[in-house]
């Protein structure tokens, strides 16, 4: 049993690091161990059901739906013995039809597994969180099976869906994935006793000490990965603390340490991928965008190493690198990107979708740089009229597409439309967005100035200062933006011109 739990271990390592291929291997030989060993049936099961998650998180839901199919405790009529084991092995074959496509099953499968958990009242409320994702899962799969037109059996669905988009299937897949990883997480460490202080200050973010922690079957490197992890963790939180300070200095330092502890791991997964954009953002929104452009490149090229070139987990971002590139003056790039983005969007999540509505967006600024007015107006009026109707009412953005459509409007010297669209897009402003505010009053008063209302122009330029005071005043955390400057330059012109 001690090789079967090394290579376990191992395997549960691998996984984590995107080692995909390498983790599917060692679970293989794990199985044949334990399989030789001679062990109750049940616990036999269980690993099963892990090794056939292990392929269902490394993209090969048919290899795992076999297996899964054929463990026997799906078919068990002992239910209340095997409530667990059968009701997790349904959840797996719920989420094996959702990679494939086949949401009508998926919705079957995962209502069977939620029957399978309610029918043991103890065992339910031991396992909420299983219940309520079958719920929802059930749900959500019958939601999209009929949006692609699919008369389906609504015998399992409980409650109308509380998430109807397609990003849930992803959500879902990521939730169990880090339910595993906690749970392997914490055993592995309990099992390889490691102790410690893991604040950020009891590890400055230097990595020179760190070692080659490549997962192998031998324990010395099983101890290593769990080292490259809990620095990793320790240098991410440290990172998220300094930005949240403000102490972009500090932040930057944690995350390029979190980044150089996965890379001389050969970790190409999740963590490498969420600690590239944490700096290409931090890049971004304190206007160091030329070095934030190669990082942002970098997450669109892990997840289509990790999903494929063209899937969805790809869609935000390449619309995010698309907007990086604008930023920068490198316009047919941006176009090229925003446009592949957009078309992967209304693939997978339709035209209406919020995403698709920020895309619209982007492209709609990209417009204006090109100094196509009238094109800027229409996908600008697209992201607004789906932002208005959408179920994800995003009033910032809601607020930023009315404003670029009166731009729009005003370019083409239509002003009174364009003072319209401005006043609708005040109409959405929150005390929670007081740069939406600045933007709003400063287009406000210069409309209202040229249209040759100088009292209403006064008026509106009186709010925006009082707003630009309040952010200076309050210290408000600033995201680097051309936007927020070029209001600030309209609003001392026009005071100084009045």
């Amino acid at each position: 049993m001690r090789l079967f739990d090394r290579y376990r271990l191992t395997a549960h390592h691998d996984l984590l690091a995107g080692r995909y291929k390498r983790s599917l291997s060692t679970y293989a030989d794990a199985l044949a161990e334990l399989e030789q060993a001679k062990v109750d049936p049940s616990q036999l099961t269980d690993f099963k059901v892990e090794v056939a998650g292990a392929n269902l998180l490394c993209g090969k839901p048919a290899e795992a739906l076999k297996l899964y199919n054929e463990l026997p405790v799906i078919d068990s009529k002992s239910v209340s013995q095997n409530v667990v084991p059968s009701a997790s092995a349904l959840c797996g074959i719920g989420f094996c039809y959702l990679k494939m496509g086949e949401y009508k099953k998926a919705a079957r499968a995962f209502g069977d597994a939620q029957e399978r958990y309610k029918s043991d009242v103890g065992s339910a409320s031991r396992h909420t969180f299983p219940v309520d994702l079958c719920q929802s899962c059930c749900a959500w799969g019958l939601y999209f099976a009929d949006s692609e037109g699919t008369k389906i059996d609504r015998c399992y669905e409980e409650q109308p869906p509380r998430e109807k988009d397609p990003f849930f299937e992803s959500a879902c897949l990521a939730s169990r994935l880090l339910l595993e990883k906690s749970l392997a997480t914490s055993i592995a460490a309990k099992q390889a006793g490691i102790k410690g202080d893991t604040t950020p200050d009891a590890i400055q973010p230097d990595d020179s000490s760190i070692e080659d922690g490549a997962a192998s079957v031998s324990c010395l490197d099983d101890k290593i990965d769990l080292e490259t992890q809990r620095k990793w963790e320790t240098f991410v939180r440290g990172g998220q603390r300094a930005e949240k300070a403000q102490d972009n200095a500090k932040a930057e330092r944690y995350y390029k340490s979190a980044i150089s502890v996965l890379r001389k791991a050969g970790d190409k997964g999740i963590r490498l991928y969420r600690s590239v954009q944490y700096l290409g953002f931090l890049y971004a929104t304190s206007g160091r965008r030329e070095e934030s452009y190669p990082l942002l490149l970098e997450t669109v090229e892990i997840q289509r190493q990790r999903f494929g070139k063209d899937d969805r987990s790809v869609v935000g971002p390449l619309s995010r690198f698309g907007v990086t590139c604008l930023k920068l003056g490198k316009l047919e790039e941006a176009e090229r990107i925003l446009n592949e983005s957009l078309t992967l969007s209304i693939r997978y999540f339709g035209e209406k979708h919020y995403m698709t509505s920020i895309i619209y967006l982007n492209l709609a600024y990209l417009r204006m740089a090109q100094h196509r007015f009238a094109d800027a107006q229409e996908l600008a009026e697209k992201a607004n009229t789906n932002l208005s109707k959408g179920e994800k009412r995003d009033t910032i953005r809601l607020n930023r597409a009315r404003l670029l459509v009166a731009n729009a409007l005003e370019q083409q010297k239509k002003l009174d439309l364009a003072l319209k669209w401005t006043i609708e897009g005040g109409s959405v402003l929150t005390d929670l967005d007081p740069f939406g505010k600045l933007y709003t009053y400063t287009q406000l008063a210069d409309l209202e100035k040229k249209l040759g209302n100088k009292d209403a122009s006064t008026a509106a330029l009186n709010k925006a200062n009082r707003t630009y005071m309040f952010i200076t005043k309050h210290d408000v955390i600033k995201f680097f933006d051309s936007d927020f400057d070029q209001a600030v330059a309209k609003m001392r012109s026009l005071m100084e011109s009045n």
